[in-house]
């Protein structure tokens, strides 16, 4: 059995993003002094929009496993739920002391969803149309 194969079942795409998402807490939680950051605010960004890609990937791979409906509709609900988690993840870094919140970082989490929905969209399409040819 490959990895490929793993990812046919919804349960290894809802478990992939809940170990993603406590690693993603746990960073999160620690203090500034805790983490090694360069205080450029690209670079924030950057690490925004990379943090939160493969939130958008796996996301978009778990609800085209469990739900099967329009591709604009899954796309529709991984965008929201991507925000969503942004939202939650900056709610958490406010109560945490020494950092703070912010509507950019949620943007950039957003984005950085976002491009990972669109790769997921992509590969997801791509894996259909292999099997319906194979077949």
């Amino acid at each position: 059995m490959s990895i490929y194969s793993i990812f046919d079942r919804a349960w290894a795409w809802i478990t992939a993003l809940l170990i993603y998402l406590v690693a993603i807490f746990v960073v999160s939680h620690m203090t500034a002094s805790q983490l090694v950051l360069i205080d450029i605010t690209v670079w924030d960004k950057l690490a925004h929009f990379f943090e939160y890609l493969p939130v958008g990937f796996l996301i978009c791979g778990w609800i085209h496993k469990v739900w099967s409906r329009s591709t604009l509709l899954l796309v529709a609900v991984a965008i929201s739920s991507v925000i969503g988690l942004a939202c939650l993840d900056e709610l958490h870094q406010y109560f945490v002391p020494t950092r703070d919140s912010s509507i950019f970082d949620i943007a950039a989490d957003t984005l950085g969803g976002a491009v990972g929905i669109g790769i997921a969209c992509v590969v997801l399409k791509r894996k259909n149309k292999t099997r319906l040819s194979a077949s």
